[in-house]
């Protein structure tokens, strides 16, 4: 199963619920950065704290290593919500486990 959206510039989005398997992100600028948070609550991120920053990125990232940055969020079987903030506009593609 597999979720696509844009990710409009310095926005929050809520991306994919349920267990996520992969994120790969598409069309992002070499140039720019993310800063990504894993959260079990559906709700959006006040501020960037609890947020990893990655970037700027030099090359075109396509996986974002989730359960390396988030290993206590994002766990077999367990249900996570992925959130980007982006400096330009992307398209996030999520597949669920």
């Amino acid at each position: 199963m597999h979720d696509t959206l844009s990710i409009a510039p310095k926005l929050f989005t809520l991306a994919t619920s349920g267990a996520v398997a992969a994120v790969r992100l598409q069309n992002l600028s070499p140039h720019s950065s993310l800063f990504v948070q894993v959260t079990t609550a559906n709700t959006a991120p006040d501020d960037l704290r609890g947020a990893v920053k990655l970037g700027p990125l030099g090359v075109l990232l396509t996986d974002l290593p989730l359960h390396h940055l988030f290993p206590g969020v994002v766990a077999s079987g367990g249900t996570g919500f992925v959130w980007v903030w982006a400096e330009t506009g992307a398209t996030l593609s999520v597949s669920h486990a």
